[in-house]
């Protein structure tokens, strides 16, 4: 935009060097794109000016019988998606924009310091409530320490980063957090130590996500005061100890996750875990958790990923898993289960997705209550001793069984028939 050619309304303050550039107000919304100047967006309260582009720039509709603007407008929303580069800091008068709600950052190539980007002033700005960085591959540090000063941040989002260190004890003052996001994926981010047991003084925080961090020790009972959860999601860290009895108080987990899979948790599942009633995923895949499943498993009426594998589980699976008439995928393989498949897991009528390979002490044949799984697709029960006569109702499960895939151990297992092993139904066998 040529900014001789803006209107006088814009003019006189954006060009005027006697004042600073970010004196200048917008309406409600800027949002800069690669290779593209600043544009304004406009809403019904406010018009296009008559500049070359007339969609780029607005100025409210606050005006006296000269024509005269008597109100700047608010400008709250400051997004900036795939920049390129940027010189230096962001200046200490952003502050100028006393009325800032959110400042994101996406996408971008920026070469800089999270420091750089949050300058200490930003505490001043009451309204800002988001500071969402996510997706720019190259900004790198640590997250500074005075950050845990702005009290009125509700938002923190700072996944798919390239920063480090830890979380401070100081992280308890943001006691009106809503969104706490440090996710890393493909070897971005890398946050360690153990987590404060000042986090929980955050009673306000309803999604907790520091996937694919390292982040170790033992989780925090104070954890379980974050009553307000509904979201919470740390797997692929280096988490330990056993889980605390306390997460059953979050009961709030509707409709979203609680996923601890790929740590180094131990000992028993919780009993408490059966409080946790609306959720829908529920995963602890790749931990070192011992002992048999508690029976309060059934009470998770809303799951429908259940992944309990790659654990040391033992003892019998538990009846009360077919309590779950909603399960999607149920992974229980590569643990220590033994004794019989029980008939109740015939009810999980909803059931594609069913893993119970590598389970060597499991034994006995497979219940002809499970002709009533009329929407599997995949079934592994390979390096088990399941064995005996594959259920013939289960080769004939409808216009699923020719997608139908099965792992299992020919030797031990007759498909259908004496005389059609691992050939019959039609379906995809692999021993």
């Amino acid at each position: 935009m040529n900014g001789e050619e803006w209107p006088e309304v814009i003019r006189k303050d954006w060009l005027d060097p006697k004042k600073d550039e970010c004196y200048f107000f917008s309406d409600k919304y800027v949002q800069v794109k690669p290779d593209e100047e600043m544009c304004v967006s406009c809403d019904e309260d406010f018009i296009p000016t008559g500049s070359k582009d007339s969609s780029s720039v607005c100025y409210p509709l606050l005006q006296d019988d000269d024509d005269e603007v008597e109100t700047p407008g608010s400008f709250y929303y400051l997004g900036m998606v795939g920049v390129y580069e940027m010189a230096g800091r962001v200046p200490p008068e952003i502050t100028l924009l006393s009325s800032l709600n959110e400042l994101r950052l996406a996408r971008s190539r920026l070469e800089v310091e999270l420091s750089d980007l949050i300058p200490p002033e930003l505490e001043q700005l009451s309204n800002l409530t988001v500071l969402d960085f996510t997706l720019n591959y190259n900004i790198s540090g640590t997250i500074p320490e005075y950050l845990w000063n702005f009290s009125h941040l509700q938002e923190i989002n700072f996944s798919v980063n390239n920063l480090t260190g830890t979380l401070s004890s100081n992280i308890g003052r943001l006691t009106n957090l809503q969104r706490l996001v440090l996710s890393a994926t493909q070897g971005f981010n890398s946050f360690e130590g153990t987590l404060p047991t000042e986090m929980g003084l955050l009673t306000s925080l309803q999604v907790l996500e520091l996937d694919d961090n390292t982040f170790s020790g033992q989780l925090p009972s104070e954890i379980g005061l974050l009553t307000s959860l509904t979201q919470l999601s740390l797997e692929c860290n280096s988490f330990s100890g056993p889980l605390p009895s306390e997460l059953g108080q979050l009961t709030l987990l509707e409709n979203k996750w609680f996923v601890l899979s790929g740590n180094s948790f131990f000992g028993e599942l919780p009993s408490e875990i059966g409080l946790l009633t609306s959720i829908e995923t529920f995963e602890v895949y790749g931990n070192k958790f011992t002992g048999i499943v508690p029976t309060e498993i059934g009470m998770l009426t809303q799951v429908k990923d259940l992944k309990l594998g790659n654990n040391s589980f033992t003892g019998s699976i538990p009846s009360e898993i077919g309590l779950l008439t909603g399960l999607d995928a149920l992974w229980l393989d590569s643990n220590l289960f033994s004794g019989s498949l029980s008939t109740e897991i015939g009810q999980l009528g909803n059931l594609s997705w069913f893993m119970l390979k590598y389970n060597p002490m499991l034994s006995g044949a497979i219940p002809s209550e499970f002709d009533q799984l009329t929407s599997l697709m995949w079934f592994y029960f390979e390096s088990t001793e399941l064995s005996g006569l594959f259920p013939q109702e289960m080769c004939s499960l409808g216009p699923l069984q020719e997608y139908m895939v099965i792992h299992m151990d020919c030797s031990k297992m007759t498909c259908c028939s004496p005389t059609n092993m691992c050939t019959c139904c039609g379906l995809d066998w692999q021993c």
